[in-house]
């Protein structure tokens, strides 16, 4: 009777152990070599306003939230996309709020925009704005000080999908095949298929389809039951990891190569 006590007890505390924790490591950092540090500027008008939020587990959300913990959100977005891409590039992302409503063609926009820069040490600013301009949802270019993305709301683009497409112009990634950048190579463009298509790809072109996906084309990845990209033709994963390099996370097996988690999105940008 005493042995078996005994025996009990010791499978009881590994049980404990096991539910508090205790048996499983914590998974390795996530630590790129390369940082790219953001910072996203918010008209006053947005700072206020209920917004959808997005995180891992619940894409459409309604929330209130101040501009830092916006940019926390974008951050983890695009480092969730790199991180299965195997890219060795890290975002860092700050927040701040304007102190006024500012329009595109403001000759104070671009004045402000440089001064935050240049305070909190970003490498580009990202203006988010409530509204489109002139029908478009944001633009930026390869290596830009600043570019402007659009605050959606919801039944319209995921405002997680605008950031990232303008960001992919940054990285000097085009629409797609035939579309590059200049500077760029050839196949860091968009692609998609007959019901989806990537960020940088719009939905609906070329016969493509309307599910936007959150990746960026990938050869090694599949998108709806076909390859999200095609090597050497158009695979932004390649172009971005022969620029940036290749991470894993260290001790896990690269991410699944099927990547099915898409919504669909509206606008141009």
């Amino acid at each position: 009777m005493t042995r078996s006590f005994a025996v009990l007890l010791l499978l009881l505390a590994s049980f404990a152990a096991h539910a508090s924790g205790g048996g499983n490591s914590a998974p390795p950092p996530w630590e790129p070599s390369n940082t790219l540090r953001i910072l996203f500027a918010f008209n006053k008008d947005l700072q206020t306003r209920e917004r959808v939020c997005w995180d891992r587990n619940s894409y459409w959300r309604y929330c209130k939230s101040t501009p830092a913990s916006y940019a926390q959100e974008q951050q983890d977005y695009l480092n969730w996309i790199f991180e299965k891409q195997q890219v060795n590039l890290k975002i860092v992302a700050q927040g701040v709020g304007l102190p006024r409503t500012y329009g595109l063609g403001e000759h104070a926009l671009g004045y402000m925009l440089q001064t935050l820069r240049n305070q909190y040490g970003a490498r580009m600013v990202m203006f988010m704005m409530a509204d489109e301009h002139r029908g478009s949802s944001g633009a930026c270019g390869g290596e830009k000080q600043w570019c402007w993305s659009l605050e959606s709301m919801p039944f319209g683009s995921s405002p997680k999908q605008t950031v990232a497409h303008e960001m992919g112009h940054w990285l000097y990634l085009g629409h797609w095949p035939g579309a590059a950048l200049d500077s760029a190579r050839p196949y860091a463009v968009g692609h998609g298929g007959g019901s989806w298509v990537d960020l940088m790809h719009y939905r609906g072109e070329r016969g493509m389809g309307q599910i936007k996906y959150d990746v960026f084309s990938h050869h090694e990845h599949e998108c709806a039951f076909w390859r999200c990209g095609v090597q050497n033709y158009a695979s932004a994963a390649q172009a971005l990891r022969e620029r940036w390099g290749r991470y894993t996370r260290p001790g896990r097996p690269a991410p699944p190569r099927r990547d099915r988690d898409g919504h669909a999105g509206q606008g141009r940008h």
